[in-house]
């Protein structure tokens, strides 16, 4: 689930999301700051506009011209959620730190 800004970015939902995910057994966090494509992008906004209506403005500005939000606030964002992590016992690192899980697999020629 991605992180929603002003709705699921503070420090205590975030908090217990992450000492909930330790208790249930992960050992380690990683965060995805909500991207909206063209599709889901409207139908996101619909949703706001229903149930966040204040929010609208706010998210148009965030993601005017673009998928993604502004990334100084996914970096602040970013940042929160791996001090957060460390706080409550779990690894936390980007992306760009994980090593690649995948295996290497020899592929057979065949004649």
């Amino acid at each position: 689930m991605p992180i929603l800004p002003h709705l699921t970015d503070d420090e205590p939902n975030l908090r217990s999301l992450l000492v909930a995910a330790r208790d249930a057994g992960a050992v380690g966090a990683e965060s995805n700051v909500l991207f909206l494509r063209p599709g889901t992008r409207e139908v996101f906004f619909e949703f706001l506009a229903i149930d966040f209506p204040r929010l609208v403005p706010e998210y148009e500005r965030l993601y005017r011209g673009s998928a993604y939000a502004p990334p100084e606030y996914v970096r602040e964002t970013e940042a929160r959620v791996r001090r957060l992590a460390h706080e409550v016992g779990l690894s936390a690192r980007r992306r760009a730190d994980r090593p690649d899980q995948r295996s290497p697999r020899q592929l057979s020629l065949v004649w």
